[in-house]
């Protein structure tokens, strides 16, 4: 297992200004605000947070949300998520604007020891995604000691991340150390029948993935716009539905070199985007139309690959199947989740992660149901493949 400069109780916090690069990129309501609904991330960091407090750090939390590219969007302001975090914690949190550092230290500098203060959203600075040793620099100005609990972006190469622990000590906090023991755990003792699920819009995301979890699982079953690429590769017709046409060669390659452990719908829900209503629920992929968009599997699909997940010992999950949001193309998404749930804490062990799946499975009311959840999507899914992700680098303690 990987061995993290981890934060314990021998370390002194007290009147240290902490750094504390967490993930508030949650899923924002219609309304612009956080439910229960959305909050998973925001729950996992607390335990860090409250174990700061205790010991008298004065905490500057670091977090993006969404994709500004380096330019101020109101929309992603991050004081959304600070009012659901002043719910959860049952105190006040500043959340500090400006765009000049001078100013920004000028209101760190007048916290005390158990204040939290929050910096609006990191990707409104050009040098956050670049991973840009000058914006970093700026950054670890602020503080004395930089701590890293965000594992859902740790695959992302940021400056919040990976450049700041080049001026500052840096250690895991306690999701960040959480998450990398109960993946390696289960990943170290993986069992067999291994059945990887992968959904989401795009293959650009998670082709890699498919190749490489093709030769770790038994059986890798595809969803969502993912799966349309590989139905396309191999020959079937898709219609409307969403796809990437440059990235055809590669995936015929990975079906031809793992084709047999690769499960593709055999029927799917579509929606006519002449008529605007769903045609059928169990149109077989060799039957889909010119008009056709596939948003979601099929149940003679469920059905099939139920009989596998059945017998399953491990089970991995990232991505939904169809539209989450919308209840006639989430069918397949919550039979499956029930299924794997259902098999849970038992003769099988589950792991859920993505933004998306996750929640999905809360919004039924079986998010206790999963043996583990992940605060990460790709995440978790490059973490499984044996990446050591450049987040997490800077924490190991060096040989």
């Amino acid at each position: 297992m990987l061995k993290l400069k981890t934060i314990n109780k021998n370390k002194k916090f007290r009147g240290q200004k902490v750094l504390l690069r967490v993930d508030l990129n949650v899923k924002l309501g219609p309304d612009k605000t956080v439910d229960k609904n959305e909050d998973f991330k925001l729950q996992r960091i607390l335990p860090t947070i409250n174990y700061l407090q205790d010991q008298g750090a004065i905490i500057i939390l670091l977090s993006h949300l969404g994709r500004p590219q380096g330019k101020v969007d109101k929309n992603l302001s991050l004081a959304p998520i600070v009012k659901r975090l002043i719910t959860l914690l049952g105190q006040n949190i500043k959340l500090i604007t400006e765009r000049d550092f001078r100013k920004i230290k000028q209101n760190v500098d007048l916290l005390k020891n158990g204040q939290i203060a929050v910096l609006e959203n990191l990707r409104f600075f050009k040098g956050e995604d670049t991973n840009s040793k000058e914006f970093a620099k700026k950054l670890a100005s602020l503080g004395d000691i930089f701590i890293n609990d965000a594992f859902a972006v740790s695959h992302r190469a940021s400056a919040s991340q990976v450049a700041i622990a080049d001026y500052l000590p840096a250690y895991a906090g306690f999701l960040m150390t959480s998450e990398i023991t109960e993946l390696t755990r289960l990943m170290k003792k993986r069992q067999r029948p291994f059945v990887t699920i992968l959904g989401g819009a795009k293959i650009s995301t998670k082709i890699q993935l498919v190749e490489k979890l093709s030769k770790l699982s038994d059986f890798v079953m595809l969803g969502g716009g993912l799966a349309n690429n590989f139905l396309l590769a191999d020959g079937k017709k898709v219609g409307k539905s969403i796809v990437e046409k440059k990235f055809i060669v590669s995936t015929k390659k990975i079906l031809k070199k793992n084709g047999k452990k690769i499960l593709l719908p055999i029927d799917v829900t579509v929606d006519n985007i002449k008529t605007k209503s769903v045609e059928t629920w169990q149109k077989p992929v060799t039957d889909i139309g010119p008009n056709d968009k596939i948003i979601d599997i099929g149940t003679n699909t469920v059905r099939v690959w139920s009989k596998i997940i059945k017998a399953a010992k491990l089970i991995v999950w990232n991505g939904p199947l169809g539209i989450v949001e919308d209840r006639k193309a989430s069918h397949a998404s919550r039979a499956l989740a029930e299924l794997i749930a259902a098999r849970s804490k038992g003769s099988c062990f589950s792991i859920v992660g993505g933004g998306e799946t996750v929640w999905l499975i809360q919004d039924m009311g079986i998010f206790d149901s999963f043996d583990y959840v992940s605060t990460g999507g790709g995440a978790m899914i490059e973490f499984l493949e044996g990446k050591v992700l450049p987040g997490i680098k800077p924490l190991l303690i060096k040989k």
